[in-house]
């Protein structure tokens, strides 16, 4: 679990959770992006299988169980909630929330050039192999690194298996039209020039879960 320059008392709660659980608790003492605290939390999981997810749980437990079930059966080494999954149950969203993900679904698909990867989704998972080759990979640490991530997966042509998502907890969301659309360039213009200079270099991924 992933505190990311929490200013409550969300730090105490994780600590005691994690002396009853056996799981483990980073902090950040400042606020450094959701991006950066995924990418610290992969870092330090262990296992066959990795999946994050929001520590609000937005969907129903059984959407995990799918994502690893479908890890499981060993044909995927990479499975993604969808949102506009035709099985997929989302409840209304604000008007804020709407234009912000319009925002970065336009940019996902340009940069990714793909319009099936529900980017922003708060569900993936992902073999321990691939995961410990694809997480030090990446350099945003804010709401596009989703984009960057399946950006290179689509790069390396590592295929995705998507799954729908059912929506149960909505939460308080920290998306303003202003910060996710002024960061949104930034970070869609990091990803952009890396990518003209072939900074990326997607080779270790390719060969991930191939059988011969």
């Amino acid at each position: 679990m992933v505190d990311d320059g929490s200013e409550d008392g969300t730090w105490n709660l994780v600590q005691r959770f994690a002396q009853d659980s056996g799981c483990k608790g980073i902090r950040f003492e400042e606020n450094r992006g959701k991006g950066k605290a995924v990418i610290a939390g992969m870092a330090e999981a262990r296992g066959k299988y990795r999946i994050f997810t929001d520590v609000d749980l937005p969907y129903r437990l059984e959407n995990m169980s799918n994502c690893l079930e479908r890890l499981g059966s060993e044909r995927y080494q990479a499975v993604f909630g969808n949102r506009q999954h035709p099985e997929s149950s989302i409840v209304e969203i604000s008007r804020g929330r709407r234009v912000a993900g319009r925002i970065v679904r336009f940019v996902s698909t340009f940069l990714v050039g793909r319009r099936d990867i529900d980017t922003q989704c708060g569900l993936k998972g992902f073999s321990g192999e691939l995961a410990d080759l694809l997480f030090p990979m990446l350099t945003i640490d804010g709401f596009l690194f989703d984009v960057e991530l399946c950006f290179l997966l689509a790069e390396a042509g590592v295929e995705i298996c998507f799954i729908p998502v059912h929506l149960v907890n909505q939460g308080h969301s920290t998306v303003s039209f202003l910060r996710t659309g002024s960061s949104t360039v930034v970070d869609a213009s990091r990803i952009k020039v890396r990518r003209l200079r072939h900074s990326y270099d997607v080779s270790s991924l390719m060969n991930v879960g191939k059988i011969s």
